[in-house]
């Protein structure tokens, strides 16, 4: 908890961009030691806030019309609003550090992290080159960062996300800052990456007294690391308070929606099937949610097996092999939401990337109504294309920015035979996804993120596909927005019987969406069973290790400490290293089990010890 004394005091602080406001009277404090959460929708002025607080605004085109922000030092208060930018550059680094969200954009490409480390702690400490490469290391080992000195001379693109963002984090907290700013550090890592990454800063924190601007739309997230709360919106403040009461008993009504979108672990404790949210000023809560028919498969996988091989040498043999999927095999019903779980690299999105024609399996059989995909001609597989469609994780991305949405819309349709009334195929796909048809007409760049999401499963539903693959289709969306289009997707689910592959490592929303769920693991299914027997009675460690990782959003329980292992192995091998797939045991009817889950267990405690 906070100790006394103001390091920053924010006080009536208003920005804009040219004439566009985007932050109004804004005000708050942070004492020393204290930990401040600063949560909002995207667009509510949260990171501009802290670039602000860098004194960063004027690089990106911002400036602050009202208001002042004061850093407190020994020698007397620093108005940051004010100060010119010899000073600004002594305050960056030795007195306020920041961790940006994306670590690959924020590290340089073209120097080691070695050199990068090396180049502020000689910058602001003035050490030499021999104690800053010490210094270095000590700070990779402080964020434990496996094998810290041969982590030095390699770059950016070698490490992991997790890897990268506890590199961003040991040049944040090389000169000993007394303000941490941490802007959305986890919001693109696995769910055990991240609980890691909090462990990492709450230990700086007990072991430096650094105090910390946390700031999030993660209430999970928030619930275990604050102190404080400000939640903001439009660039306003909604409410402020200690994260108790804000958490537990909200005043604003914002807060209060904010809140009731918020995906909580263990919340559908006894519930079978799937159920929406409760959002004000929707109807969505209202459907009933049907339980599948567990007859005839609508998509059945055997055996299948998804390998990348990997060249080397001058004559490019092929030396490695990913083994992206081994051995999958599961199936789908009608009406049904199968979960697919893992962290990143377990080979998710390459099952759903195989069972949507995408990539090729070297073995096994993918069935759609009983007829094998892959066993058919080219030609004959184009229709089966259209039963199968996929929604990406990025909306922006996976839409043309130069096609209108109609255009958008009606090109699936047409490739497939299905156009007969543009205007009114059109329009009816937009009023499915809750967008009118005034929006046929405009680009991408005009809607919000949740809005594209909406078109994409638009899109998807143009050629009436039976199964739709969602890999990551809400990671990447604010809280409340979320909700949002996971009530869409199970109310079209109920009205039109959809079957969906459900890719996530968000183990709350599957917990929420799903029927049944397949934890994966280095390419491998070592986990399957219905939402209940996952959630409630998981029996493989690796299933444990992902729920246990999930942020409990419970201000009064204090976070669980985090044993800080080795990262997921690579699933790469050379050509000739053996192979052993594991079998399966059934524990419950429907329930399956890796048959090595117990090698599993000691290879995880040898990671934690390494």
């Amino acid at each position: 908890m906070a100790s006394t004394g103001t390091l920053l005091e924010v006080d009536d602080l208003s920005i804009a961009f040219g004439p566009k406001s985007v932050v109004q009277n804004l005000s708050f404090s942070v004492g020393k030691g204290e930990t401040l959460a600063i949560v909002g929708e995207s667009g509510s002025g949260k990171s501009v806030t802290s670039l602000a607080t860098m004194g960063l605004l004027r690089h990106v085109g911002g400036s602050v019309t009202s208001g002042r922000i004061t850093l407190y030092e020994e020698t007397g208060p620093l108005e940051i609003t004010k100060a010119d930018d010899a000073t600004l550059r002594r305050v960056r680094g030795n007195r306020i550090a920041m961790i940006f969200q994306e670590p690959m954009s924020s590290l340089d490409p073209v120097f080691t992290i070695g050199d990068q480390i090396s180049e502020a702690l000689r910058l602001h400490r003035g050490l030499s080159r021999k104690d800053a490469r010490t210094e270095a290391i000590r700070l990779l080992d402080l964020v434990r960062m496996p094998n810290a000195r041969d982590q030095l001379g390699r770059y950016p693109h070698q490490l992991s996300g997790g890897m990268r963002q506890r590199v961003m984090i040991a040049m944040a907290v090389s000169c000993h800052p007394d303000l941490l700013i941490a802007d959305e550090p986890t919001t693109a890592l696995d769910v055990t990456i991240q609980a890691q990454i909090l462990q990492i800063i709450r230990d700086m924190q007990d072991e430096l007294g650094t105090a910390v601007i946390f700031i999030s739309h993660d209430m999970g997230v928030v619930s275990q690391m604050a102190d404080r709360v400000v939640v903001m919106r439009h660039g306003k403040t909604v409410e402020t308070g200690t994260v108790r009461d804000v958490i537990l008993s909200p005043q604003a009504e914002y807060t209060r929606t904010l809140m009731a979108a918020v995906p909580k672990i263990g919340a559908m404790k006894g519930a079978d099937a799937p159920k929406p949210f409760a959002l004000t000023g929707e109807g969505d809560a209202a459907f009933d949610h049907p339980a599948p028919k567990y007859g005839d498969p609508l998509v059945k996988l055997e055996g299948v097996t998804t390998r990348y091989d990997l060249t080397s040498g001058f004559l490019g043999r092929v030396t490695h092999r990913v083994h992206a999927a081994e051995n999958i095999s599961f199936d789908i019903v009608p009406g049904e939401t199968l979960a697919l779980v893992g962290e990143s690299g377990s080979g998710k999105s390459t099952v759903g990337k195989t069972l949507q024609q995408l990539v090729q399996p070297i073995s096994g059989r993918v069935l759609y109504r009983g007829t094998d995909i892959f066993a058919l001609q080219e030609a004959e597989r184009k229709r089966f294309k259209r039963e199968i469609q996929y929604v990406f994780q990025d909306p922006y991305g996976s839409l043309n920015p130069r096609r209108t949405v109609k255009q958008s819309l009606t090109e699936p349709m047409a490739t497939h035979g299905l156009l007969r009334d543009p205007d009114g195929q059109v329009a009816d796909l937009l009023e499915a996804v809750g967008l009118s048809a005034d929006h046929a007409d405009r680009l991408p760049h005009e809607f919000s993120g949740g809005q594209r999401q909406r078109i994409c499963i638009a899109r998807a539903l143009a050629v009436e596909p039976g199964l739709i693959i969602a890999d990551e289709a809400v990671s990447a969306l604010d809280v409340s927005v979320q909700a949002q289009v996971l009530n869409l997707m199970m109310r079209l689910q109920a009205e039109r019987g959809l079957a969906y592959l459900f890719i996530s490592h968000d183990m709350a929303v599957v917990e929420r969406v799903s029927h049944r769920i397949a934890v994966m693991y280095l390419g491998e299914i070592v986990e399957m069973g219905t939402r209940r027997q996952i959630f409630e009675n998981p029996q493989h460690p690796y299933t444990r290790r992902l729920l246990a990782a999930v942020p409990v959003l419970d201000p009064e329980t204090p976070p669980k400490r985090v044993e800080l292992g080795r990262d997921i192995p690579s699933p790469v091998r050379a050509v000739d290293a053996p192979l052993q797939s594991h079998g399966f045991i059934e524990v419950a009817p429907g329930h399956i089990l890796a048959d090595d889950h117990h090698l599993f267990e000691k290879a995880l405690q040898e990671g934690i010890q390494a």
